[in-house]
């Protein structure tokens, strides 16, 4: 995962959102948490994205 570091080295922040019951499997989860850890958000359809909508963009336009 260089890309990863190298993002993180320069201060960028990656927030994955995964969509679809099989989202939610050990081995797609294994992925996401390596690529994402803390900002990771699992909805099973677009209806239930459209209710984490809120949370999500509280965490993407928080200030410093």
């Amino acid at each position: 995962m260089f890309f990863l570091s190298a993002f993180q080295s320069k201060g960028v922040r990656l927030v994955v959102v995964a969509i679809g019951p099989d989202a939610r499997k050990k081995k797609y989860r294994a992925v996401l948490d390596a690529i994402a850890g803390k900002e990771l958000f699992f909805a099973d359809d677009y209806d239930e994205l459209e209710d984490a909508v809120g949370n999500i963009t509280a965490l993407i336009c928080r200030t410093y």
